[in-house]
Parts: C-alpha cells; structure tokens; sequence
C-alpha cells in the first residue's frame, strides 16, 4: 500500500507541475477530487498527453536519424519509426526534439509526400543521396538511410 501512496505522491506532483506550464487552465488540477486514486488517473492522463504522438510498438523498426526543423539550427537526432510495405512502400513517421510528429510517405523507394498539416510551408523535395534520401518540408530537413525504407 505504501508503493502505491508514493507512486500517487510522485503522480500528483508531476501534474501539479504539468498544470503550472503557460497554457494550462488553472481549472485543470485535480483539487476538487481529493482521493489518491483520482490524484493518479488525472496525473497519468496528464503524463500520457504530453508524450509525442509515436507509438513505437507499431512500428517495424524504430531509431534515430539526423534532422532539424529550421535552417538556422544544425541537424539533431529524431526518433523514427517505420511501416514497410512491399515494393519500397513505406511510411516513416518521424518525432522531433521538440514532439513535432510528421509521417513521410515513400512509394517504390522514393519520397512522395507527407501528411500535410495547418499551416505547413507544403514546399516538399525530396531526393536520394547515395543510400540517403534527403527530404526537405520548408525548413525542416530529415536524412532518411535507405535500409530504413527497405530493411534489411
């Protein structure tokens, strides 16, 4: 019993603190539920909002790959995942540092596009580069090795 008052302790601090950050309604806080349980469904949920959007066990492969968001920043490590089809068909869903998700789609081993959003420059390229394809939205950039797309 003790584990689980810690782990509501550890819960509600997190969502005291979640509910702290600019943007946040101050009518979030769980105060109006005083019990331990309600405390860590409303911190669990709070936690798991703020994860990106990538559910890694979907996926047939997951890693890094080099990329950056603007043309001002050097390029970073993203997190990766990716849906192989046959024939070079593939999805790579790509997370940015900053939980930016963005879904590149590639069909017979070339990029094709991506799943534009609100707002997106929608300036897409991409372009193989020896075993890298090297795709462009705007400013973002991602460098994509081609075993990811193919596999093994």
């Amino acid at each position: 019993m003790k584990r689980y008052a810690t782990q509501a302790a550890t819960l509600l601090a997190v969502f005291t603190w979640l509910a702290s950050l600019p943007g946040c309604s101050e009518d979030a806080s769980p105060a109006a539920e005083t019990t331990p349980a309600a405390a860590v469904l409303a911190a669990e949920a709070a936690v798991r909002d703020t994860k990106p959007r990538v559910d890694f066990a979907t996926f047939h492969a997951t890693g890094e790959l080099p990329c950056t968001t603007s043309a001002a920043e050097p390029l970073g490590q993203c997190n990766f995942g990716v849906r192989r089809e046959s024939g070079g068909n593939a999805i790579v869903t790509i997370t940015s540092t900053d939980g930016v998700s963005r879904a590149i789609n590639f069909e017979n081993g070339e990029p094709t596009g991506y799943d534009m959003k609100p707002g997106d420059p929608g300036n897409f390229a991409g372009s193989a580069e020896g075993k890298l394809f090297v795709v462009t939205i705007g400013s973002e950039r991602y460098e994509i090795p081609d075993i990811v797309v193919f596999g093994e």
